[in-house]
């Protein structure tokens, strides 16, 4: 990073990415004040009481390889996924006294993994101590919350997030968690993940954006069904450095295509024409100037109708 904390390097090109989805979710029971905490393999139930919160309950998924040993007529290996859950119950109380802090510590450019920069990333440092005792099921109230005093258990949450402005949810995120007993530290936990621009959900508004910019005249101005077929119906071939879309036209209208990134950044477009049912047609762009991964057409027939979206990988 910068001496300045405002040009920092992000590099995140060495991690591993390991599945498509990330799902980090809370969900709120008014009923019973029950907070569920969903993260990739863990879910953990607390239980809410005023200013005090309860750990009441954890899940953990894992998926591990069984490597099954070879007979002796047949030397090869044969294993496959075993899943693998557990559900442990705690009653874990947590004194309402404590302290939060966040603040941003720099923002600069993100490397990701498959060398593409990302500019503009935020990295965010949110701090959370509480007291707490442990196994308590009938908690007693704690004395006030002060990080100098060493009779106290403390339970740390140190959460480092990445953000950047073009993405809906955190690039990337670690999460540190320390409980200490007298001052010495006694459990230490880590978690990170990285999410790709590619593998989070592509905005709907980006896409109705896209519409509303590239389709000045208001779209078809026609009442009827639109002329673009499912996105399963379209065809999409590579030739060299072409990228070619061949459908049916479904009704008559007005069409057009462009080649974007993942972030909606548009590179390439076939002019918009006229269909008329039951056309052949086939759109294409090229990708001569474009580096390999993934991208997404889109298949517009005006703000009228929804786009048509297909993903490609160039390699």
């Amino acid at each position: 990073a910068g001496g300045d904390g405002l040009s920092a390097v992000w590099d995140f090109s060495a991690l591993d990415v390991v599945g498509d989805n990330i799902e980090w979710r809370y969900d709120y029971v008014a009923a019973d004040s029950l907070v569920s905490e969903t993260r990739p393999g863990v879910r953990r139930d607390y239980r809410v009481a005023g200013d005090s919160v309860w750990h009441v309950c954890s899940e953990t998924s894992s998926l591990r390889i069984g490597i099954d040993p070879p007979a002796a007529a047949s030397p090869a290996v044969q294993g496959g996924p075993v899943g693998e859950r557990a559900r442990y119950y705690q009653s874990q109380y947590f004194s309402g006294t404590g302290e939060a802090a966040a603040a941003v510590e720099g923002v600069g450019t993100a490397i990701l993994p498959h060398g593409v920069t990302l500019p503009g990333v935020k990295l965010v440092h949110r701090r959370t101590r509480v007291a707490r005792t442990m196994l308590e099921f009938t908690p007693q109230p704690l004395p006030a919350f002060n990080p100098a005093d060493t009779t106290l258990t403390l339970h740390t949450e140190d959460v480092y997030t990445w953000h950047s402005p073009s993405l809906r949810y955190p690039l990337a995120e670690t999460r540190v968690v320390t409980d200490s007993i007298a001052g010495a530290e006694y459990n230490r936990e880590t978690a990170s993940y990285l999410c790709l621009p590619e593998n989070q959900p592509y905005e709907y508004a980006l896409r109705q954006s896209l519409e509303n910019r590239l389709s000045p005249d208001g779209g078809n101005g026609l009442q009827g069904a639109s002329p673009l077929p499912a996105a399963d119906e379209i065809a999409v071939a590579q030739n060299g450095d072409t990228v070619e879309a061949s459908f049916t036209a479904t009704a008559d209208g007005t069409a057009e295509m462009l080649l974007a990134d993942i972030l909606g950044h548009v590179y390439a477009s076939s002019p918009r024409r006229t269909l008329s049912a039951g056309e052949s047609v086939t759109f294409s762009v090229s990708t001569a100037t474009l580096p390999p991964g993934d991208y997404l057409l889109h298949i517009i027939s005006g703000p009228d109708y929804p786009p048509v979206l297909k993903k490609i990988l160039l390699h």
